[in-house]
């Protein structure tokens, strides 16, 4: 059969099976038609016709024509090839096969890419295809071209502005041309090795030069020697059909090539070798004869590089023959939908809609694969047309010769890179279409092909290959690649498939797999550090899974798939490209059509044209940059879904058409402007365009004035127009989480809006919300406000939490208002009339705010449902809080309450009552009024519980105690309650939890637990119990939790074993001890057989050995223990806790995903820890486990600590997780830390581990195909109970000698407890609405919602797991690197069932109150916690990072007997620890009495300090922040003193007068609070006045913030003597008035210091010289010692000054009011605030500044210093004992070397006289310089010893010798070597 007859093929498998045939997107290696027409030859060969195989003019495809020679094939190639196809021989690599599982190594050239060129072969086409319209698609030389937007000359045809037929235009069917222009011979054009084209190419028809240049091709590089072309090009003898997006070249384009549909080809086989074709721009430089290479030979490394393949397009009018807008108008877009006109019907003949069949693996829809949110939008080629290839609004198009060198990973030449892409109006950067680019942004990392990536690609069976390739390698040239690979069948058709999230589709021949999964791996962590070339060896299934396997069609649908009903089709997820055939025949009585995650899928305009009711169209999720043109042929769609896609903006589609339209979703988009046909969407309601980039409110949008719910959220809008008035009929509007800083005052126009959230902004000002007079809802939180006085008639809802409010007032909500919440202020005080506004209100929060009173009018909130105050400073409750009779809870936890009212027993619905943490010391007794009128009252008097009965019914004339019958949960911990608390709670028989943990009870009296029949938790621990009472016990039969750790607990008492549902007992940190074996007696576990958790830790004095009593055998029979020491029969234990318990026993329970055992010392690498968990009220999972390592990696420096919190915790999911994490972190981490470079970091290191462990459990979780359905898969958002939906945050941290590394994921953290207590957070809090997080989760295609979730699934944005919304949750730390110091005291880790209740400081000073004992510590954190209100599962591990500091502590002695640490270890905490009393302070101050008690006051010679605020009677008097800003400023001065040890003496107005009994006390507490005060959070009132607001240098350092405060310090003796009233001492006489001017003289933010006091710093900060005056004021005595003259505490206040830094100005004498004698004057200044003082200084022209000391890290390690030390001992002992062997003895053993060699290592170990484990860890390096000296001297005589002895006898005579002639013994012994050298030789 002649070439020209040849029957031309189907495009896609979708028509084979319409046509019967085999179809030529399927070529030779199994790889499928790229998109929108492009031929397959761009990535492999392609399948010849079939009636070439086997005939003659097969031969001309063949070297010598098939008859030998260099390129012949033998006899069974040919057989082989006659299977396989004509160009089976052509495209064949000569590589060999490798293994499946074999990594291929990188190509040295781009060659093994290479395929063959599709060849479309004129002739007749089948009836079908004639029927159906296709028939341009085959004649055509592009196919079916789709590229849509561009116009030739840049500039926009006005036919493309029209509406788009709903039918494409075909051009006449019989145009079609030449495979070979200018010849009528039948000719094919080949891409193919030139070195085999022997008898192809006619060497005698060659120019001179064109045949050498043949010779000198390279095969085994294939490429030409000396050409242009790098290495790994392959040249092609012709180029081939144009085809494709844009596939013919621009007459600009470089080579001066222009589009001429007529001259597709530039070889003329039948003319001569390589003529230069006609269509050459004749301004363009003529192409040589002569040149060995064709003038358009572009590759692009995976095949020939056509003009118009490159990422630049050229653009056109008319494109291969086809308008312009007839091409735009073209719904259909795919392989199979053509752009010509169609061609003639036979008459009657049926014709098929043309959406009917599938056409190719492109669609109409421009789908992103990548989802790259990076600046340029890049994707990695998309599944069709990617970008545009046209020029629009005036932009030129890049040429398309540029794409030839990107192909290679060069720049372009300079004449190409001159055609540059202009900037949008907006300065975003311009694209082709004027929109944020969408390209495939290779060129933000600067490499365009420059390296190649691994890729790992599976196949159908699970086996797989690695696989080397470019960034721009697209899917069909993988394809191509791995059919060679793989040696796929020609016939069979393979195709690439891309699995992530549990949803598997069809990769487009343009998508870029490569840059896909560099991508990905960006978002889920990983940098350019870590290789991402290498990274794709690895399994990343669970990022992104590429499989090759056969191609398989969508799922068919049937008809009875949709029986239920027609009017709602849901297809979501179903894994179909194009409407099912079946739903045709329903589409008029279609009313909601869902196609969401469907990727990719081609809308037919036919169907939606027949939808005549359609009214809801969803098409999120499907990955989408342009909105599918048939959209706009749907005129009775009312609501659209196009969220979750790329959609950058409408310029593509004219929806204005939509009239109807209501509802327009389109959240988590890339939008970043709107086009102005908005405004003429009159019916339109509800527009969400949530996530997106919107740094402009659009100004279209304030002209829908139908709008009635508008959602801007989670954009960067810094401003609202004042246009936004103009939506009167708005009722709904949210901001939340944009920059707003403030709000139009047009506002108040809104006349509907009901509800305005404005969230997560920066608006300082409310005043334009006042006027709304409709308003219902505000949510006003996370802003800055400092003010709210406002009147709403309507408003319901208020909150305004975490702003800076001082002042607040609202009015005209009496009837309206029910929910109120201004926690996290800075309010001082409620107005009086505050309430009478809110009589119908039901919750009302003020937490965390500053308010001593609480109005008395708060019991006129007579529908008061919850009431919380929180962590304020109320020393009272009012006594109408009685009246409240609907209030159900009350939290007044925090406080100052000393009492509570007796009214709150008349609270009849109160439910919960939180009262922890405040100065109880007793709860009241019921008031009068319902007491029993008979001797009951007496009897209660007299604290006489055997008559207490339960409360009697008012018909027997008793009145009822209303909160007796319904309070159920009672929290009273951390208070000073004692014994006779059990008296009136015994009455309130309901209660179903109660907490007295950390009080002072010592006994629980008999009968007071007898009434708690449903106690179903008893928390007691933390106090002093001794016993628990047996009969008692046995009443709590509903009682499933105990704790009663840190008690004094010596027994446990048997009646415990009656408790048959207890699933929980701590009894931790008791002094138990006893025989467990004497079940009768004592309780032992093995009755308690529902125990989930039993913590026995921290009793030092138990011990577990085996043991059974004789009268076990009465217990249940299966259940019988063998040994009572065993605990196997506890099957449901999740947490035993046995740390620092004796255990004799030969075996524990196993470890598993359901139980954890702990066995471990409290005390690691010398490091005392404590750690404390609870199950929460998930009993049955284990969904929080520790990580604990000593010794990691065998080294006694290196240790882990850290925990794994699932965050998700379903069953058999979040105890999977946390287990795999926790078995697998070691071993990881221990991998990367070998893989470490010398430039990489610790944190690397951290970060990847974490990210391994993720990736490994992702892959071993995620499900493979659902087989539920056939052919199909199920999203993992749709896998309710999948595994892979569980998340888990985690934290650790990893410690090095003395520096410290925190990496943490997700919301669990780390707090470091630093000098004097300061709590410093070394973590971060991955939070959903941190600015950071919100960047990097639009980045990775994620979203948030209005809740603060991810995906509007979880409410942390980073931890493990959670594969379901990954990448846009990743396991990505943040990594905090801590150098410790000694004044570093502990670490506390915890989850976030600590730090939700406990903040940061109050955790630090509850811990430091138990510092002796971490695990107490630890144990009570958690259990304030749970007092707190915390309900679920917590963590918390202790970890005395000051241990690292002593030379050798015991903290066992110091537990053991109940101690406190008096060891001087923790900076600034013994001198208050030494005068504690055991009640501690007596202050009424909840917070003072946390922090250590205030020192003795000082006397006798002392320094004295005064503090004022600057200009603070003006801030007085206007500012209202003055307030709240006092008591910050007070609680910051005061805990400082506590911290380091100062005497508050009294305050007047603002005013403290303060004493230290050292000077260098004095100056670090003047220091530390100069520092303090710019980091404390102010009120914003403060900081937006002129005495408060923000300074900088000129530097940039910020040296101004908050109220400024001058001090000033003098040295002298006072009269003291102590205050009659207050009984604290106080001071007098000449020195305190002194004291007093010398503060005067500083201002704002100085130090002023006498004389005196830079004396004493000179001599102890600088010379460290002895100082009586200020040590030993008393005796003048100097007899003490040069080096015992420093106290150890004041030497610690020496290393603290001196780490700060800080330097001193003399100002000069000064004449003090009032005193006769001058004073000379100088300011001290901390180093961090020198510009403070450097800008008065220069202004003033005062004296120069003198530095004192510059922070700075110590130079060296006093460990390594030590280390030196032991080194130069052991080296004495080997010099001594081999210098000296007469120290040996006779003995056999010791006259050998082996002997002798062990004496030696016996002796080395010998302690030294001059031991240097004494050396201090604070020791300066000066000292540590003096004592390393020391030991270079010591070093250097061992090593002269050595030598000498080496030298023998010859060492005297050498000596002598030299001493006589006066020369060097070592030039003597250098001749004398000489000298034997020569004598030694022949």
């Amino acid at each position: 059969m002649p070439i020209d007859s040849a029957p031309l093929m189907p495009l896609s498998s979708k028509q084979s099976k319409l046509l019967g045939v085999m179809g030529p997107d399927m070529n030779g290696n199994g790889n499928g038609v790229e998109s929108r027409g492009q031929s397959a030859n761009r990535g492999g060969a392609s399948t010849p016709n079939p009636a070439l195989r086997g005939t003659k003019s097969s031969s001309v495809l063949r070297p010598n024509g098939g008859s030998g020679g260099p390129g012949s094939i033998n006899d069974g190639a040919s057989v082989k090839e006659k299977k396989r196809g004509m160009f089976s021989k052509l495209l064949r690599k000569s590589s060999s096969r490798v293994d499946l599982h074999e990594e291929v190594p990188e190509p040295s050239s781009y060659g093994e890419f290479t395929g063959g060129n599709l060849s479309i072969l004129d002739g007749p086409l089948p009836q079908k295809l004639v029927a159906r319209g296709d028939a341009e698609a085959f004649h055509h030389p592009s196919h079916a071209s789709t590229s849509a937007y561009g116009s030739k000359n840049g500039k926009t045809s006005k036919s493309s502005k029209a509406r788009k037929p709903s039918t494409p235009t075909r051009a006449p069917p019989n145009r079609q041309m030449s495979l070979f222009p200018g010849s009528d011979s039948t000719g094919i054009t080949l891409d193919t090795n030139l070195a085999d084209m022997d008898d192809i190419i006619d060497k005698s028809k060659a120019p001179n030069g064109a045949v050498g240049g043949l010779e000198d091709f390279d095969e085994r590089n294939s490429s030409f020697s000396g050409s242009a072309l790098g290495s790994g090009t392959r040249p092609s003898v012709a180029d081939s059909l144009s085809y494709g997006t844009g596939s013919t070249a621009d007459s600009s384009s470089a080579g001066g090539y222009r589009n001429n549909r007529a001259d597709s080809s530039i070889s003329q086989i039948s003319g001569g070798f390589w003529n230069a074709p006609h269509h050459l721009n004749p301004a363009a430089e003529p192409i040589s004869p002569t040149s060995a290479v064709p003038p358009m030979s572009m590759t692009n490394g995976f095949g020939t590089m056509r003009p118009g393949l490159g990422r630049y397009q050229s653009s056109s009018s008319m494109r291969n023959g086809i308008p312009e807008e007839a091409r735009r108008g073209s719904t259909g877009g795919g392989v199979g939908a053509v752009a010509g006109a169609p061609a003639p019907q036979m008459a009657g003949a049926w014709t098929a809609p043309d959406s009917w069949a599938v056409k190719g693996d492109t669609l109409d829809i421009a789908h992103d694969s990548s989802d790259s949110e990076s600046d340029g939008d890049g994707d990695g080629g998309g599944d069709g047309d990617g970008d545009e290839d046209g020029s629009e609004n005036g932009l030129s198009p890049v040429p398309t010769s540029a794409s030839v060198f990107e192909k290679f990973g060069v720049g372009p030449p300079d004449d190409l890179l001159g055609v540059a892409r202009p900037g949008t109006s907006n300065g975003r950067p311009g694209t082709r279409s004027g929109r944020p680019g969408t390209a495939d942004g290779l060129g933000r990392n600067g490499e365009r092909g420059q390296k190649s990536f691994m890729v790992r690609i599976f196949r159908h069976d699970a086996t797989f290959s690695t696989l080397p390739a470019p960034l721009t390698a697209t899917a069909a040239d993988l394809t191509s690649m791995l059919a060679r690979r793989f040696q796929v069948n020609a016939n069979s058709r393979y195709m690439l498939y891309v699995r992530e999230k549990g949803i598997e589709r069809r990769m487009g021949p343009n998508e870029k797999p490569i840059l896909i999964q560099k991508r990905r791996l960006e978002q889920a962590g990983y940098t350019e550090l870590d290789k991402l070339e290498d990274l794709g060896r690895e399994d990343n299934s669970y990022l992104l899974k590429l499989i090759y396997k056969p191609a398989q069609s969508s799922r068919a649908i049937n008809e009875e798939d949709f029986s239920e009903s027609v009017e709602f089709i849901d297809l979501s997820g179903r894994n179909v490209e194009t409407i099912p055939i079946p739903l045709y025949k329903q589409a008029h009585q279609i009313v909601s059509l869902n196609l969401s995650r469907n990727r990719p899928f081609e809308l037919p305009t036919d169907f939606v044209q027949s939808c005549t009711t359609l009214r809801e169209l969803v098409l999120s999720h499907m990955g989408i940059k342009r909105i599918p043109q048939a959209v706009r042929e749907c005129h009775s769609l009312t609501r659209l879904d196009i969220s979750n896609n790329h959609i950058v903006d409408f310029e593509h589609i004219a929806l204005d058409e939509l009239s109807e339209l209501t509802s327009l979703k389109c959240h988590n988009n890339r939008l970043w402007t709107l086009p102005d046909y908005f405004a003429e969407f009159k019916m339109l309601k509800y527009l969400n365009l949530s996530n997106n980039r919107f740094e402009i409110f659009p100004p279209v949008v304030c002209e829908i004035t139908s709008l009635v719910e508008l959602d801007v959220s989670f954009n960067t809008i810094s401003l609202v127009p004042s246009e936004i008035g103009q939506l009167v009929n708005l009722d709904r509007l949210l901001l939340l989480a944009n920059t707003i800083n403030s709000l139009p005052s047009t506002l108040h126009t809104l006349s509907h809006l009901k509800e305005l959230d404005c969230r997560r902004n920066q608006i300082s000002d409310l005043s334009a919300v006042v006027g709304i007079a409709r308003l219902e809802v505000l949510r006003v939180e996370y802003n800055q406000a400092s003010l709210l006085d406002a009147s709403w008639a309507h408003m319901r809802i208020l909150n305004a939490s975490n702003n800076s409010i001082t002042r607040f007032a609202l009015s005209g909500t009496s009837n309206t208002l029910t929910s109120l919440n201004l926690s996290n202020a800075k309010l001082s005080s409620l107005p009086n009339d505050m309430f009478d506004h809110l009589g119908a209100v039901e919750h009302l929060v003020f937490d965390s705010n500053q308010l001593r009173v609480l109005p008395e009018g708060v019991g006129s909130l007579t529908n008061l449902v919850t009431l919380s105050i929180k962590n304020n400073l109320l020393d009272n409750i009012p006594s109408t809080i009685g009246k409240l009779q609907r209030l159900q809870s009350l939290t007044i936890s925090g406080n100052n309450l000393s009492t509570l009212p007796a009214q709150i027993w008349l609270c009849s619905s109160l439910n919960v009552l939180n009262a922890s943490s405040n100065l109880l010391n007793d709860f009241p007794d019921p008031p009068l009024a319902s007491a029993p009128a008979e001797p009951n009252l007496e009897e209660l008097d007299s604290r006489k519980l055997s008559t207490i009965s339960k409360a009697p019914s008012t018909s027997s004339g008793r009145i009822t105690l209303a909160l007796a019958l319904s309070l159920q949960k009672l929290y009273l911990g951390d208070n000073v309650l004692g014994d006779d608390i059990f008296v009136p709670i015994s009455l309130l028989t309901e209660l179903r939890v109660l907490n007295l943990s950390f009080n002072d009870i010592y006994d629980i009296p008999s009968g007071s637990l007898f009434k708690f029949q449903q106690m179903e938790e008893l928390y007691l621990s933390g106090n002093k119990i001794g016993s628990l009472p047996p009969q008692d016990l046995e009443r709590l039969v509903s009682l499933k939790l105990l704790y009663l750790n840190g008690n004094k607990l010596q027994t446990l008492p048997a009646e415990l074993h009656k408790i048959t549902k207890l699933a929980a007992l701590d009894v931790g940190s008791n002094t138990l001890k006893y025989n467990i074996a004497n079940w009768p007696y004592d309780w032992n576990w093995n009755w308690n057989l529902e125990l989930r958790y039993l913590n026995l830790s921290g009793n030092k004095r138990l011990e577990i050995k085996p043991g059974a009593h004789p009268l076990a055998q009465g217990l249940p029979g299966d259940r019988r223990p063998k040994n009572l020491a065993d605990f196997s029969a506890l099957s449901r234990l999740r947490v035993l806790g046995l740390m620092d318990v004796t255990l004799m026993i030969p075996s524990l329970p196993d470890e598993s995903e359901d139980r954890r055992v702990r066995t471990s010392l409290s005390e690691i690498n010398e490091m005392a820890y404590g750690v404390a968990d609870t199950l929460g009220n998930r009993q049955d999972v284990l969904s929080l486990v520790d990580i604990v390592l000593p010794r990691f990696r065998t080294k006694d420096d290196e240790a882990i600590f850290g925990l794994f919190d699932a965050v998700s915790k379903g069953p058999n999911t979040g105890a999977k997780l946390v287990k795999w994490l926790q078995d697998n972190f070691a071993a990881s981490f221990t991998l990367e830390l070998s893989r470490l470079k010398n430039v990489e970091v610790m944190g690397d290191a951290l970060r990847r581990t974490f990210l391994a462990i993720n990736r490994d459990y992702g892959n071993l979780v995620l499900p493979p195909v659902d087989p539920r359905r056939k052919n199909s898969e199920v999203s993992l958002a749709e896998r309710a109970g999948s595994p892979a939906r569980t998340g888990a945050a985690g934290i650790i941290v990893y410690i090095r000698k003395k520096r410290m590394w925190v990496a943490n994921a997700g919301n669990s953290l780390a707090v470091i407890s630093g000098r004097g207590g300061a709590a410093r957070l070394i973590a971060k809090k991955h939070e959903p609405f941190d600015a950071a997080e919100i960047a990097r989760i639009r980045m990775a295609e994620g979203w948030i919602s209005a809740r603060g979730a991810v995906n509007d699934e979880v409410d942390i944005s980073r931890s493990f797991g959670f594969y379901n919304v990954f990448p846009a949750i990743n396991a990505s730390p943040n990594v905090e690197e801590v150098e410790l110091v000694d004044s570093d005291e502990f670490v506390i880790v915890a989850n976030r069932g600590l730090w939700d209740y406990v903040s940061y400081q109050g955790a630090v000073d509850i811990a430091r109150k138990e510092r002796a004992d971490p695990m107490t510590a630890a144990a009570k954190l958690r259990d304030l916690a749970m007092a707190y209100g915390s309900s679920g599962n917590i963590m918390v591990m202790v970890v005395a990072v000051s241990d690292l500091f002593k030379v050798k502590k015991d903290y066992r002695s110091h537990r053991s007997h109940g101690q406190e640490d008096l060891d001087g270890g923790f900076y600034g905490t013994n001198r208050a620890l030494m005068r504690r009393g055991a009640r501690g302070d007596d202050t009424a101050d909840r917070t003072l009495q946390s922090l250590p008690r205030e020192v003795e006051p000082p006397t006798g010679s002392l320094a004295l300090v005064f503090t004022d605020i600057r200009n603070s009677t003006a801030l007085w008097e206007s500012n209202g922040g003055m307030q709240a800003a006092i008591r910050i400023h007070n609680d910051l001065l005061r805990r400082q003193l506590r911290a380091i040890g100062g005497y508050e003496v009294k305050t007047e107005g603002d005013a403290f007068i303060v004493s230290f009994p050292t000077v260098t006390s004095a100056l670090l507490w003047c220091l530390t609070v100069q520092l303090e005060l710019l980091r404390i959070d102010w009120p914003q009132e403060i900081l937006d006045s002129n005495e408060g607001k923000e300074i900088m240098s000129d530097k940039g350092e910020l040296i101004y913030r908050g109220l400024s405060v001058r001090m000033g310090i003098h040295w002298g003796s006072p009269v003291c003597e102590a205050d009659p009233i207050t009984r604290r001492m106080d001071y007098f006489g000449p020195m305190v008035n002194r004291s007093a001017r010398i503060s005067a003289v500083a201002e704002g933010g100085q130090i002023s210091c006498s004389q005196d006091v830079v004396d004493i710093i000179h001599e102890v900060v600088m010379e460290r010289k002895p100082a009586p005056s200020s040590l030993d004021s008393d005796s003048g005595s100097d007899a003490e010692e040069e080096e015992e003259w420093l106290d150890p505490r004041e030497k610690q206040d020496v290393i603290a000054i001196r780490r700060l830094g800080f330097g001193i100005t003399p100002i000069g004498e000064r004449r003090l009011k009032g005193l006769e004698t001058a004073e000379s004057i100088s300011l001290v200044w901390p180093t961090a605030l020198r510009a403070r003082i450097e800008n008065k200084v220069n202004a003033a022209g005062a004296a120069p500044t003198e530095l004192v000391h510059d922070p700075s890290t110590q130079l060296l390690d006093a460990t390594m210093v030590r280390e030196i030390g032991r080194v130069c001992q052991r080296l004495e002992a080997a010099a001594g004992l081999i210098a000296h062997p007469e120290h040996f003895s006779d003995s056999p053993e010791e006259s050998t070397p082996e002997g002798r060699l062990a004496i030696i290592k016996k002796r080395m170990t010998i302690p030294h006289a001059l031991s240097f484990s004494g050396i201090s860890p604070t020791a300066t390096d000066e000292e540590l310089a003096a004592i390393l000296e020391h030991l270079i001297v010591r070093v250097e005589h061992c090593l002269s010893t050595l030598v000498l002895h080496q030298l023998g006898p010859f060492t005297e005579v050498l000596s002598a010798l030299g001493g006589a002639i006066g020369t060097d013994p070592r030039y003597i012994t250098n001749a004398l070597g000489r000298f034997a050298a020569l004598m030694g030789s022949p």
